[in-house]
């Protein structure tokens, strides 16, 4: 999104406030209901304290011909691979996350091997010795030192920086500007990301957690998934039978969520929030927790177990309701919507068992979800309004590991093959914007493994250990 804007609002009044129900508000029958409303006793009581959450996202209008160029001077200048940031050597990577707090995107961890690891992305991309670490770089050309170097670098930039930068290669200066628009983290932020902002962390953590342990990394075992807060600097690693959850700063287990069952958790996704937490686990079988303080949230509050029609693979929040939507393809193709507020007997809202996929995302801007792997390579775009196919598109690739959804200016869908091919097709006009190909440059042959939003970018996983950094489109969700 071009901008978020995220906040609680609580309200303790003895008085009930005026409400109209309905846009003509000299209607009779309006100030009737308000009326009525005021003498009942328990709306009285429900509105002498109300928590109301705020979430308001802005997007950009469209612009497919800025957009277009705007890939293309992308293209020309990371030759359509993208830049190495980190190499983990003679280990094997497994998963990727962003510490989303405060936006600042200058930390991720990885799980390689064994391991959970915090990476310094400024640190990286800047002040190592990319050559002893055996990063390669861009082959650069006179011509890319052109006014490119003026309007984007220069314009957003100290003096200071501007000194540092000029002494590195085109490459990762484009690269720090994309990333940091403006002054980037230095170093005692780096150090203190988790504290400059103590007292807005404090209110923060007393809504969503309150800390029950602070136990080493060292007691997690059979790592099978991470996935950051979209606000705290926490973020979710899922194991058998278990999801941790697990510190930015001190690196350290501070909660527990149990689904209650011993197969893997083998994806979690949180809403955009931050205050639901959902898992699927190896058999198919969907848990939700409420991430609150005041919840006990060590125990599911939902539970969608597998049968012998239908199997979730994956999952997705649609909007910050209680509704979501699931999709799988054992024992056969299906799509299904569920309504976590109702009984079991009625939660099911839609059911079509002619699209499913492995993966699926939920578009906010189009109202839609997007599934993907449907017969091989294709992409459903299923209208939740209309309960039908919008389009399909065939994306070509042998397997879809992994689908993002970018709202910004052009509004596209992400498709990251498993071979490391990366397209962008825009949901407009269901047309392809670019392609990457982060590991064609690799001596050792890599399978893409994790991809997750830095910024506007992307950071991209392979197995042998690389982390790319590869920007294929404007914006993202």
């Amino acid at each position: 999104a071009v901008g978020e804007l995220k906040f609680m609002l609580k309200f303790e009044t003895k008085e009930i406030p005026k409400v109209y129900l309905g846009s003509n508000v000299e209607s009779s029958d309006d100030y009737g209901a308000v009326e009525f409303l005021s003498k009942s006793n328990s709306v009285r009581n429900l509105l002498e304290s109300i928590t109301v959450k705020c979430f308001i996202k802005f997007y950009a209008t469209p612009n497919f011909e800025v957009d277009i160029n705007v890939e293309d001077l992308k293209q020309k200048h990371f030759k359509g691979v993208g830049l190495e940031l980190v190499k983990f050597r003679g280990e094997q990577l497994k998963a990727l996350c962003m510490n989303n707090y405060k936006g600042r995107n200058n930390q991720f961890v990885a799980c390689v091997g064994r391991t959970l690891r915090k990476v310094n992305v400024v640190h990286n991309l800047l002040s190592k010795n990319r050559i002893l670490d055996g990063l390669s770089l861009i082959e650069e050309e006179q011509y890319h030192l052109s006014a490119i170097k003026e309007e984007i670098i220069d314009d957003h930039v100290t003096q200071v920086e501007k000194n540092f930068l000029n002494e590195r290669p085109l490459s990762l200066r484009l690269t720090y500007q994309l990333l940091y628009d403006e002054k980037g983290p230095n170093d005692q932020e780096n150090d203190n990301i988790l504290t400059q902002d103590s007292e807005t962390l404090v209110e923060e953590q007393e809504i969503f957690v309150n800390p029950t342990s602070n136990r080493p990394l060292s007691d997690i075992q059979d790592i099978q998934c991470v996935q950051s807060h979209p606000i705290l600097p926490v973020f979710f690693v899922g194991c058998k039978g278990i999801v941790y959850v697990v510190s930015f700063k001190t690196m350290g287990i501070i909660q527990e969520l149990l689904p209650n069952v011993r197969e893997a958790i083998v994806r979690i996704k949180t809403n955009s929030f931050g205050d639901k937490i959902g898992g699927v686990d190896s058999s198919g079988n969907l848990f939700l927790w409420k991430f609150h303080s005041r919840h006990s949230f060590q125990s599911p509050v939902y539970s969608l177990f597998s049968s012998s029609k239908k199997t979730a693979s994956d999952f997705c929040f649609i909007n910050e309701g209680t509704t979501v939507a699931t999709t799988g393809i054992n024992p056969k193709a299906n799509l299904s919507i569920w309504d976590t507020f109702s009984t079991f007997t009625n939660n099911l809202i839609h059911q079509n068992e002619s699209v499913g996929g492995t993966l699926i995302e939920y578009s906010p801007r189009m109202n839609a979800v997007v599934i993907s792997n449907y017969r091989k390579s294709g992409v459903v775009i299923f209208d939740l309004k209309k309960k039908e196919i919008k389009t399909i598109i065939d994306t070509a690739l042998t397997e879809i590991k992994l689908t993002l959804i970018s709202t910004g200016a052009q509004n596209s869908v992400i498709c990251c093959g498993i071979d490391g091919t990366i397209r962008a097709y825009e949901l407009n006009q269901y047309s392809q914007v670019s392609e990457w190909r982060p590991f064609k440059s690799q001596k050792k042959p890599n399978t893409l493994v994790s991809a997750t939003f830095i910024k506007d970018s992307l950071l991209i996983g392979g197995s042998e250990g690389v982390v790319m950094f590869v920007p294929p489109i404007n914006g993202r969700a």
